[in-house]
């Protein structure tokens, strides 16, 4: 199903709804986020994109139109502000959840608070967390290295990597292996899958560098800044995409279920001021923060 993803992307902006032609049946929809960095309410900007996991909600129904939620997170999850992070961090991790997120790769910036703040806020939420260069103490995985999930038929092995020694990190005992370092032990311990995804804070440079060198992937998500390459865009069998930033969007991937199509389609909804909160979502957000808070 590599051959899936070589030909072009269509990026489409703010559609109305899923198209009309096709029906449930006819294709995955692969819910993608990154580089949230804990923005629940999103920003108080005073023009543009305004965000806001309330706000996706309503969004992301639009897009799903019945379908089950499913997607993956590329990471960049936590809020660092010294005033409430933690708590919409929590929230933001457990809100990604509630919207179909079920794995996510570990970005330098999660590592903020400790690497048991992340593990024990994506336990609770339902997130399995994956890493394949991140080790402790020990020499052993900080993280899982590969993980494998089921959607509608069809088998998904997840890893992730990270930038070497992360700029966030609070001060503990994990270290990085480069990422170019173990390409070749991720093709010998890849499960058996259908799509082999790919989670990363990666830069553009460096994440070409790396695709450039293995024909594992077929789906490259990255929360990075640094990708200057404004709609998704292929190296070799991979195609790589960079969600939009500070939760700004709520977007997903869709694939054809065939395998025959040569292409894969994007869904891109901004987040704006006047798209309507989802009235469950704002009183299950309000509950979160209150809770956390308190711990």
């Amino acid at each position: 199903m590599r051959t899936l993803l070589a030909g072009a992307l269509l990026l489409s902006l703010c559609v109305p709804r899923f198209t009309q032609s096709q029906t449930p049946g006819d294709s995955l929809v692969l819910l993608v986020s990154g580089g949230t960095r804990g923005r629940v309410n999103g920003c108080n900007c005073s023009s543009g994109p305004q965000g806001g996991i309330e706000r996706r909600a309503s969004l992301v129904a639009d897009i799903l139109q019945g379908r089950s939620p499913f997607g993956f997170d590329c990471g960049a999850m936590l809020d660092l502000d010294p005033q409430g992070g933690m708590a919409r961090s929590r929230c933001m991790i457990e809100g990604l959840a509630r919207q179909g997120v079920k794995v996510a790769g570990v970005a330098g910036r999660d590592l903020y608070y400790g690497a048991k703040f992340l593990s024990d806020a994506a336990a609770s939420a339902g997130v399995t967390l994956v890493s394949a260069n991140l080790k402790n103490s020990s020499g052993g995985q900080a993280f899982t290295e590969w993980t494998t999930v089921s959607y509608d038929g069809t088998l998904f092995a997840v890893t992730s990597l990270c930038e070497p020694l992360p700029r966030f990190a609070s001060p503990q005992s994990l270290t990085t292996e480069e990422p170019d370092s173990i390409l070749k032990r991720l093709e010998a311990t890849a499960p058996a899958a259908d799509y082999h995804i790919l989670l990363t804070d990666l830069g553009e440079a460096s994440l070409r560098q790396l695709l450039n060198n293995s024909d594992l992937f077929d789906i490259a998500l990255t929360c990075s800044r640094q990708v200057y390459t404004a709609t998704p865009f292929s190296v070799r069998n991979a195609l790589v995409h960079h969600p939009e930033p500070d939760g700004r969007s709520a977007e997903a991937i869709v694939l054809p279920r065939s395998g025959k199509a040569a292409n894969a389609r994007l869904i891109r909804k901004p987040i704006e001021r006047l798209t309507p909160a989802h009235t469950p979502t704002v009183e299950w957000l309000n509950d979160c923060l209150s809770r956390s808070a308190s711990r």
